[in-house]
Order: C-alpha cells, then sequence, then structure tokens
C-alpha cells in the first residue's frame, strides 16, 4: 500500500457512450441505480479510493456542462480534474482523456463508467501490477464453454477455456506505455489496418509489450442490457439491508 501511495495514479472514465441497448430517452451513464446515476457510483469509487489522485471524465460533447453540473456539481464529487467532450470511437475518447492528465502522473487507469461496482482493492491490485509490468488488466476466468463460430453459425470448434479471461477495467499502465501505444495506434488507425480498439490492452498488445492479469470479482460486471441494471439495482438493495 505504500507504493501506491507514493505513486500519482490518474483515472480516466469513460462515460461517452450513448447506451442505446437500455434505453431511448436516457443515456445508459445517467440512469439511476440505487438512487444515484451510473455516472456517479462509478465516479465515487475512484474518488473514495486513497489511491487515486485525480479523475478525468469523457462524455459527449453535448453533456460537459450536463455533468459538470448534475453530476459532478450536484453530488459534489471530489478529485475531478476536468470533464472531456468524447471523440466518435471509444478509442477516440480515451485519448482526449489523456491529454488532460498530468505531466507526472506515474499510473493512469482508464476506466469504463459502466462497471460501477469496481472496489478500492481491484483498483490497487492493477495499480501495483502496472508499476511492476508496465500494464495490467483485472479479469475474471471464463465459466462457460466457449465455442469458435464459422460465418454460416457453425460451430468450428470448442475453445479451451482454461486460458480464457473476461477482460474489465479498470485496465492500469505506466503512463509512458499507454501514452506510446496510442500514438502508435494513430499511424494504424488512420490506415484502416487497425480497426478502433474495444479496449485499451489490445493498443498495448498490439506495440509488442505485455499485459498482466489481476484476478477480480464477478460482481465488477459491465451494464449492457435492462436485465443488468436490474441487477445492480438488486446488489444496492441487498448490500444496503445487509
Amino acid at each position: 500500500m505504500r507504493l501506491v501511495q507514493e505513486l500519482h495514479n490518474s483515472v480516466v472514465i469513460v462515460a461517452a457512450g450513448s447506451g442505446s441497448r437500455i434505453d431511448d430517452t436516457v443515456k445508459k451513464q445517467f440512469m439511476p441505480i440505487g438512487g444515484a446515476p451510473m455516472l456517479v457510483r462509478s465516479v465515487r469509487a475512484f474518488a473514495d479510493c486513497d489511491f487515486i489522485d485525480e479523475i478525468i471524465i469523457v462524455v459527449g460533447a453535448e453533456d460537459v456542462d450536463y455533468c459538470a453540473e448534475e453530476m459532478v456539481g450536484k453530488f459534489k464529487l471530489s478529485k475531478v480534474s476536468a470533464i472531456v467532450a468524447g471523440g466518435d470511437v471509444r478509442q477516440d475518447s480515451v485519448r482526449k482523456g489523456l491529454d488532460k492528465v498530468v505531466a507526472d502522473a506515474d499510473i493512469v487507469l482508464i476506466h469504463d463508467c459502466a462497471r460501477p461496482f469496481v472496489t478500492a482493492d481491484v483498483i490497487e491490485k492493477c495499480i501495483v501490477a502496472a508499476w511492476e509490468f508496465g500494464a495490467a488488466i483485472p479479469a475474471v476466468r471464463v465459466k462457460d464453454t466457449v465455442k469458435r463460430v464459422s460465418v454460416d453459425g457453425f460451430v468450428d470448434e470448442t475453445v479451451d477455456r482454461e486460458f480464457l479471461w473476461g477482460a474489465q477495467t479498470p485496465q492500469a499502465f505506466k503512463k509512458s506505455v499507454i501514452m506510446s501505444a496510442h500514438a502508435n495506434s494513430d499511424v494504424s488507425y488512420e490506415r484502416g489496418s487497425l480497426a478502433a480498439a474495444s479496449d485499451d490492452a489490445y493498443l498495448v498488445e498490439k506495440m509488442g509489450s505485455e499485459v498482466k492479469i489481476v484476478e477480480s470479482s464477478y460482481d465488477n460486471f459491465k451494464i449492457t442490457t435492462p436485465s443488468d441494471l436490474m441487477y445492480a439495482d438488486f446488489l444496492i438493495n441487498d448490500s444496503e439491508d445487509k
């Protein structure tokens, strides 16, 4: 813990998506879970963590003022140093957030707003692993049998799940590593040889660097569907009852 506290740790929280798979009227990141918006719960997880020094929030350009007033201001969220307008795809949004990270940051974490149940323990373990190995991501072992399927919808093979993990966030990196990964991705992305990355570890992998797995919790799931939202409410209500 002493090592973690001696480092300067910044987090970029990405909340620029439309969330159209849940509701067409309210963006997913602003939907209430147990009385507080999803974005607020995600930011609080880091604001309340002793190991985090600064928080950058990335939202849609049309939501910057709303986020400042109705989220950060209304809920008195601490450690938020900037609210940034995102880009067309997640990769662009993350890059815009990275541009606001302080120059002397040691570790940069990148977190999806739709994972509001991340814990301080997972955050700390990711920071420690990133400092040691350069890059680290939380993940859980895949529990289901996984099938590789052809374009025609038939099973090609059953994949050995012993070495399969489901990646989560926050993904943590030494600042120099993640900055280089995004800088190196620019050329490939513009040339069309690299699709927009769905997570940042992919960019680090493509750069040839190793990424360490940190075992996480299944409760650190991503809220994507209406049933996910219902389960999130259940978890909060169950926790409050206890």
